[in-house]
Order: C-alpha cells, then sequence, then structure tokens
C-alpha cells in the first residue's frame, strides 16, 4: 500500500445553491455527517475539503504551498485528477502564502 495524506478541513457554506439545502439541514452539532462524493465531480470540493495525496509528493507539495513550484508540478493519482482539485490546491497555498493557515 502507498503511504497517503489526507487533510480534511471543514468550511462554512453560506452562499451554497438551495440544492444542498437538504443536506445542510441535515448537518447538527455535536453530531458526524459522513457525506460519500464521486472522484472527479463538482460535489467533492463543495462541503468538505480532503486531499489524498501520496506521501512521497510532501517535497514538492512543501515548495509549491511555498509558492516555489507549480501546481501542475504535484502529481496525483488518476482517479482525483481534475481541475477542481488542483484549484482547491492553489486556494490552500494562497491562504498559507497569506498567513492564513499553517
Amino acid at each position: 500500500m502507498i503511504p497517503f495524506n489526507i487533510i480534511l478541513l471543514s468550511v462554512p457554506a453560506p452562499t451554497l445553491p438551495a440544492v444542498y439545502d437538504p443536506i445542510l439541514e441535515q448537518l447538527k452539532p455535536d453530531t458526524i455527517t459522513i457525506i460519500g462524493e464521486t472522484h472527479k465531480q463538482q460535489e467533492s470540493t463543495v462541503f468538505f475539503k480532503d486531499l489524498e495525496i501520496a506521501s512521497d509528493q510532501q517535497p514538492i507539495l512543501d515548495q509549491f504551498m511555498q509558492g516555489r513550484a507549480s501546481v501542475e508540478d504535484i502529481q496525483l493519482w488518476p482517479e482525483i485528477d481534475f481541475p477542481a482539485y488542483r484549484q482547491l490546491l492553489k486556494g490552500f497555498a494562497e491562504l498559507k502564502q497569506q498567513g492564513r493557515c499553517n
């Protein structure tokens, strides 16, 4: 098995389209809610931000987060590699470079 990192962040979603209302209504404080996803679909990045990246990519991921490499330099598994996922990585890098996350 290839070691990998999973980063999970929950984010506020105040401006989601009404189609997500039934899901949002079921999210309750002090509960655990599991939401499945289909890889390479936009809903993958709507509620939770999770990244499945092989651990051998850590050096290039660190360089990318510091603005010293391109998001295209990061090797992602084909099953999860799609534009919205790479855009998510870019967003994390921007937040880190602005000092808004560790």
